[in-house]
């Protein structure tokens, strides 16, 4: 028993490190954020939409949030040589094996998106993205859709289109929790004036308690076949 214990650590250690040995993917990752922000900054000052209302800016956050998780779910799974998960799938429990993947992507993501938070405070000047409620907002949003994706990627890993599947499976079923998101960021300058209550994201915590249960249900059956 001990060992098994022994063996789980190791693995979510290894998990956690498997970027640091991956840089040229982080690199990757990191570059098309700062990239895809100033493409879309400067798409809006040629179309004189500089100065766009909050909605239209926390959306663009947002697609560039979910075009990043899905490249850091995808190469969680596809970075491993094959025959590894098949060696996994005889020393590991897969819920074990799960969220190993996920804090992985979970890690990167979160650095994402407080560098994308950092970059969009500078550009567009809105005060409250670096408040606490902003960033609780950000990190709920950010585990919901980590954590469907880590699911769909599991998936898509199974065949030769993975990440064009997990774009094509992903978006539609994140879409409610998009929705989810935007509307507790169209209501942040109140929340930011009357201060923050965990009142404020029950409906966005439940939403990925459902994300998570359903993922731990189903990714036993997904990791079997």
């Amino acid at each position: 028993m001990s060992s098994k214990i022994s063996t789980y650590w190791v693995f979510l250690g290894n998990e956690l490190r498997a970027e640091l040995r991956h840089l040229q993917g982080l690199a990757a990752q990191t570059m098309f954020v700062v990239v895809a922000s100033y493409l879309l900054y400067a798409g809006l000052v040629l179309l004189g939409r500089a100065g766009a209302s909050g909605q239209v800016i926390h959306v663009i956050f947002w697609l560039v949030m979910i075009f990043t998780i899905v490249n850091s779910t995808s190469s969680s799974f596809f970075r491993d040589a094959s025959g590894r998960d098949l060696y996994y799938y005889s020393v590991l429990h897969p819920l074990v094996y799960f969220a190993g993947k996920l804090l992985s992507s979970l890690v990167t993501t979160l650095f994402h998106s407080l560098l994308l938070t950092l970059i969009f405070h500078q550009v567009f000047a809105y005060s409250y993205m670096l408040s606490i409620q902003w960033i609780a907002v950000m990190f709920c949003g950010v585990l919901g859709m980590t954590t469907l994706f880590t699911l769909i990627a599991s998936m898509a890993s199974k065949t030769t289109q993975s990440q064009i599947l997990a774009v094509v499976l992903g978006f539609p079923l994140a879409i409610p929790l998009l929705l989810f998101i935007l509307k507790k960021l169209s209501s942040i300058d109140l929340v930011y004036a009357q201060g923050f209550s965990l009142y404020n994201l029950s409906s966005l915590l439940i939403f990925d308690g459902l994300i998570l249960g359903l993922s731990l249900l189903l990714f036993p059956y997904i990791w079997g076949d």
